[in-house]
C-alpha cells in the first residue's frame, strides 16, 4: 500500500518502495529546527532507492502567484534549509521514525528536487502574472545546480515516469 498524504488540494501517493515524510509537518522541523535562523522547509522528503527527493508544492489556483525571481529564491532557500535540517535531524531527532528517514536520506547517492506547481485552468486578471513554466524551470535549475541540475517542474497533469509518486488534484480532500 502506498504512503498517502493530502497537501495543497492534492492527493499524494508515494510508491511502496519509498521512505517519505511530510517534512514541514514533522515534529523535528516544527519543534526544533524551524526556529533555527528562520529556516524554511520543503513539503516532502523521500528516499527512493539511492535517490533522495526534495519536493516543494505550491497551489496557485487559490493564492496569488509569486514573481518568478521570488519563487526561485523561496524554493532554493527551502531546499538548502531542508538539507541542513535533515543532516541535523539524522544526529539529533528524538522521534525514531523521523530519525530513520533522515539517516536513510543521508545515505543516498543522488539528490533530486521537484517543484510541483498547480496553475489555474482559467486565466483571470488576478493570476495574469504566473511565471512561464519553461523559464521557471530553467531558473530553478540554475539556482539549484549544486543540489540537482535536472530539477523537475510538475503539476497534476504531468506524466513523468521518473518520479516515485502520483499526484491527483482533489480540492475537496481531507488532511490525512
Amino acid at each position: 500500500m502506498a504512503t498517502a498524504f493530502h497537501e495543497s488540494n492534492i492527493d499524494w501517493a508515494f510508491d511502496d518502495s519509498c521512505l517519505v515524510i511530510q517534512y514541514d509537518d514533522s515534529s523535528w522541523y516544527r519543534q526544533h529546527f524551524q526556529g533555527c535562523a528562520e529556516s524554511a522547509a520543503v513539503d516532502f522528503i523521500a528516499v527512493a532507492g539511492t535517490t533522495g527527493w526534495l519536493v516543494e508544492v505550491k497551489d496557485f489556483t487559490t493564492e496569488a502567484p509569486v514573481p518568478s525571481k521570488d519563487l526561485v529564491a523561496i524554493v532554493t532557500k527551502k531546499a538548502r534549509d531542508t538539507l541542513a535540517g535533515v543532516f541535523a535531524g539524522a544526529k539529533n531527532a528524538n522521534a525514531p521514525q523521523e530519525k530513520d528517514i533522515f539517516v536513510s536520506f543521508l545515505q543516498v547517492t543522488s539528490l533530486r528536487v521537484a517543484f510541483h506547481c498547480e496553475r489555474p485552468t482559467n486565466r483571470s486578471k488576478l493570476f495574469k502574472n504566473l511565471p512561464d513554466p519553461a523559464d521557471l524551470q530553467q531558473k530553478l535549475r540554475k539556482s539549484l545546480r549544486a543540489i540537482d541540475t535536472k530539477v523537475v517542474l510538475l503539476d497534476c497533469t504531468s506524466n513523468l515516469p521518473k518520479v516515485p509518486w502520483t499526484a491527483t488534484w482533489n480540492p475537496n480532500g481531507a488532511r490525512r
